[in-house]
């Protein structure tokens, strides 16, 4: 069994809430163009969202779930917590030098 620290942060490979949207679409058989007309969003930002140059936004995430009842709140944790593993691993050690402990 390999032994993992509960407490260790995992870097980022992927965004999961891009992912998840991808895998959505390609599991309703509908192409990034057609998703897009359906969102009313432009076919950019979804691929951009999709290629993870671009985060899940809260409009974004509540259009989703209008059109493919994936809930926005999923969505967003998933965007929350890729978002806080990218910031950990770069600020992380800065932040140490910085900020000092009261508690």
């Amino acid at each position: 069994m390999i032994k993992r620290d509960i407490n260790e942060i995992p870097k980022p490979s992927i965004n999961p809430a891009g992912s998840l949207i991808d895998d959505t679409l390609e599991s309703h058989e509908v192409n990034q163009k057609q998703a897009a007309e359906a969102l009313a969003v432009s076919p950019q930002l979804l691929n951009n969202v999709i290629k993870r140059n671009q985060a899940v936004s809260v409009d974004l995430a509540m259009r989703f779930e209008i059109c493919f009842k994936i809930p926005a709140t999923q969505l967003l944790r998933l965007q929350a917590v890729y978002e806080y593993q990218k910031a950990y691993h770069k600020k992380q050690d800065s932040l140490k030098k910085e900020v000092r402990e009261i508690a």
